[in-house]
């Protein structure tokens, strides 16, 4: 399964309430989704959520990164060199660790349909649920409080605040 080609689309979708903290205001979510089709034709996906805030990274940033990494991928065997794949893609750029981490991603799902079965049972997952947590975006006292209710009684335990 030798990489054909590696290509980004962006993926946008607004909120139904702002996502807000001290760092920032979230009111559209703006992904990054890597594409990487094999030449027997299988597509793998991962996808990254650029916060500048936070990595410093953009939409912008992470397709600047995918397309400098996508000539040094492309044409190498993922069943055969995976770690050098992986190797490689860490190596070759510093910092921009979500273009980095989406493009591992769909190097994992590319592996994972390979080997036949789904991502989450190759990378040894067996646990069928598990519990997250909720932020409570920051609103005033009053409204936080009522959304950390409603999260409480939506079955969250968990409140990042």
């Amino acid at each position: 399964m030798k990489i054909r080609s590696i290509r980004t689309v962006r993926f946008s979708a607004p909120l139904k309430t702002p996502f807000v903290t001290a760092l920032r205001r979230v009111e559209m979510l703006e992904d990054i989704v890597v594409i990487i089709e094999c030449d027997d034709g299988t597509i793998g996906y991962g996808e990254g959520a650029p916060t500048p805030q936070i990595t410093g990274e953009t939409l912008g940033s992470i397709e600047a990164a995918v397309a400098f990494l996508s000539p040094l991928l492309q044409d190498r065997d993922i069943l055969e060199s995976f770690d050098d794949l992986l190797a490689t893609l860490y190596q070759s750029i510093r910092h921009n660790c979500t273009a980095k981490s989406a493009i591992e991603i769909a190097l994992y799902d590319l592996k994972a349909k390979a080997m036949g079965l789904p991502l989450y049972r190759m990378l040894g997952g067996t646990q069928r649920s598990f519990e997250t947590d909720i932020t409570i975006s920051l609103n005033p006292v009053e409204k936080m409080i009522t959304d950390a209710r409603h999260a409480v009684a939506l079955g969250y335990h968990i409140l990042k605040i």
